[in-house]
This record gives structure tokens, sequence and C-alpha cells, in this order.
């Protein structure tokens, strides 16, 4: 140290100063891994409610959709839920949930239908099923809570 400078922190000083963590960010990190917990719970929970399903109706794929419908707006925080199933050629309608009976309607009435042709997808990408639907049919309902 030179003459007149002031004496600065250590190298060790400076990294516990770095490492300290305000209790704020604590209880935001704590409270992001309890949200990531509870979304992995329902996740794990969702897929064992599935799983019930497929082992106590081997012979019945119906039940297995509707559970899938069912869980998957649960999972996604949705209103309702449809399953749309390919068979190589058509779009079919397996399985719906907490659809209302008009919109039902008219979904029923859109399928089976041959499915639509897409851009060509780079490999590793992501599938997006907005191409999938009627646009009559994409205007959600308000959902009570909503704001």
């Amino acid at each position: 140290m030179r003459q007149g400078e002031k004496p600065g922190k250590s190298k060790a000083e400076t990294k516990r100063s770095v490492d300290r963590r305000s209790p704020k960010n604590d209880a935001s990190g704590s409270r992001e891994l309890e949200k990531r917990l509870a979304e992995a719970l329902e996740q794990q929970r969702a897929t064992s409610e599935i799983l019930r399903v497929i082992s106590s109706s081997p012979g019945d794929i119906q039940p297995v959709f509707d559970a899938i419908a069912a869980n998957a707006a649960r999972l996604c925080d949705a209103v309702n839920g449809l399953v749309i199933r390919f068979d190589g050629q058509l779009l079919h309608l397996a399985a719906h949930h907490n659809v209302d009976p008009e919109r039902l309607a008219a979904v029923k009435q859109a399928y089976p239908r041959p499915r639509r042709p897409r851009a060509r997808r780079q490999q590793g990408s992501g599938v997006h099923a907005s191409g999938c639907h009627d646009d009559r049919l994409s205007q959600r309902p308000r959902r009570p809570d909503d704001a």
C-alpha cells in the first residue's frame, strides 16, 4: 500500500460481500422455488392420474383421452380442453373437458378433417398447435376470475 492510499478490501472480503444476499432476494428466490416445486408436483399428480386410468381400463382408450383432456386443462390453467388424435390422414376429436355444449356441437361438426399443411419445420423446433383449430372456435370464454 502506498502512502496516502486508503486500505482496500482483500479478495476474500470482496467475495464475502458479493455472496451476501438481502432477505428480499432470499424470499423471492424461495417463492420461485416453491412455485416450481408446486408445478412439478401438479405435473406428477396429472401423470399419476393418467397412469391410474390406463391401468384401470386396459381395453378402453376413451377414459385415458378424457383424463388427458382434464389434466391438461388443469395444468395449463385453462377453462376447457380438447384432445385431437391424428390417424395418419385425418384429425379426430378424441376427448374434451368442460366445453360449453354449444361450442362442443360446433367442434364436433369440424371433425374429422384433414390436417392443414404447415410450413416446413426446422429440425428440433417445437410443435405449435394454433394451426389445428377452427378460427370460429378460438375465442375463449371469460372465466369468472379474469380481470
